[in-house]
């Protein structure tokens, strides 16, 4: 499965069973080939993950939680979407969920 895939599976159960933990808006963190020369990695929410191109496999995709503002920081340097609201709430102090495309 890729982690577009997976971001769509996820914003479609959702949408179906209301829980209000993976939310278009809800941020993640998609890795492909981590380790090798052409890896990536890439912050943002669900919906921007689920349009970005991981290339091959391996991947995964990591939820985000609660974070401090080193964490925020270093989603920054890998973010989709500059204007995720979301992590600019984070960064802001908010203490939100916060996400990262090397």
């Amino acid at each position: 499965m890729t982690v577009a895939q997976c971001c769509q599976q996820l914003m479609e159960v959702e949408e179906s069973k209301q829980g209000g933990f993976c939310t278009p808006d809800s941020l993640a963190v998609g890795l492909a080939r981590v380790g090798c020369d052409d890896q990536l990695i890439c912050s943002g929410t669900l919906a921007e993950l689920a349009t970005v191109d991981f290339g091959g496999p391996l991947h995964s995709l990591v939820m985000v939680g609660t974070t401090d503002e080193i964490e925020v920081d270093m989603l920054k340097l890998n973010q989709v979407g500059a204007d995720t609201p979301r992590l600019k709430q984070a960064a802001e102090g908010k203490r939100e969920e916060a996400v990262a495309c090397t």
